[in-house]
């Protein structure tokens, strides 16, 4: 029986955490009565995924998480995977110029794909699919919604980073630096 590695686990805490956002966006309602926002974590996700794992890997979790999302909303089937894939995509092909590490740039990014993913699938769905359903509802509380959910999204990067490390430190083994016997340092031997 083999053991799982550090990708395999990583991809596996990333599928846990989209199942999770998708099922805790819909199921909890205690959020969405106090401010009437019903959050969505997915986008967060997707820059999560996109700083830290290959293109695939971000491929692969958008169209699972996009796919759980839309089963569960009104949206049409399949509208949120192109949006959370362009998300995703974006910071992975500039995952090296971003400074991952630091807590101010990723809340940037997570309101950034936090704001712009749904804008997305409201132009794909308005645009492409307007004559075949009922269109949103928009107006001032929809841009507050989108506020507040970009806000969340920002919230929730830093600390996908901080659980990730957590997992991460589960699996992974800290080296301990050895320091008995410094380089820098001349054992000198005389003779009696």
């Amino acid at each position: 029986m083999g053991s799982l590695s550090l990708a395999g686990v990583q991809v596996l805490f990333l599928a846990i955490a989209a199942w999770l956002a998708v099922f805790a966006g819909t199921w909890c309602s205690s959020w969405r009565v106090l401010t009437g926002v019903q959050f969505d974590l997915l986008p967060a996700l997707m820059v999560y995924a996109g700083l830290t794992r290959d293109v695939w890997t971000v491929t692969a979790l958008s169209v699972f998480a996009g796919l759980a999302f839309d089963s569960l909303s009104l949206n049409p089937f399949g509208v949120t995977v192109l949006p959370l894939f362009f998300a995703g995509w974006c910071v992975y092909v500039n995952q090296d110029l971003i400074l991952r590490k630091e807590s101010y740039a990723q809340f940037v990014l997570g309101v950034a794909a936090g704001g712009l993913c749904p804008l997305a699938s409201l132009v794909l769905i308005t645009v492409f699919l307007g004559n075949e359903i009922e269109p949103p509802v928009l107006g001032w509380r929809y841009v507050l919604q989108w506020g507040v959910g970009s806000l969340c999204g920002g919230v929730a990067v830093p600390l996908l980073f901080r659980a990730g490390a957590a997992v991460r430190s589960g699996f992974v083994y800290e080296v301990v630096p050895d320091n008995r016997f410094r380089g820098d340092r001349e054992i000198k031997r005389w003779k009696v």
